[in-house]
């Protein structure tokens, strides 16, 4: 009887999520590197989740930067004296794709591979 439970897992429709913003920080200074990737999805059900990710999170998009429209991205570059050289970008309307979950944890998958994050809060 194990055969038609594998073949029910492989074959079983993926569940997709919208994300409907993406926004992504990175922060350099003289002794550290810092990186975050925060996401506002919509899932299946209608809920709203906040998605988090800190450290080494690729970033999740269905087209390369260059090929957005300018008004769907956000990006700002400066140097601080205190808080050292920061970078941020906002994505909005990011696009729709497949993801799975296991508790808190949602790992959505793109065309660079897949990002784990962490459901925080809703939105």
């Amino acid at each position: 009887m194990l055969v038609p439970v594998l073949l029910f897992a492989m074959f079983a429709p993926r569940q997709s999520l919208q994300v409907v913003e993406e926004e992504t920080f990175q922060q350099l200074t003289k002794s550290s590197l810092t990186s975050t990737l925060t996401i506002k999805a919509i899932l299946p059900d209608g809920s709203h989740a906040l998605l988090f990710c800190s450290g080494g999170c690729e970033e999740v998009q269905s087209l390369p930067p260059e090929k957005r429209l300018p008004a769907e991205q956000t990006c700002t570059s400066d140097t601080h004296p205190t808080m050292g050289y920061v970078h941020q970008c906002k994505y909005t309307d990011v696009g729709t794709f497949d993801f799975k979950r296991s508790g808190d944890k949602i790992t959505i998958f793109h065309r660079s591979g897949k990002t784990t994050l962490s459901v925080t809060s809703s939105w």
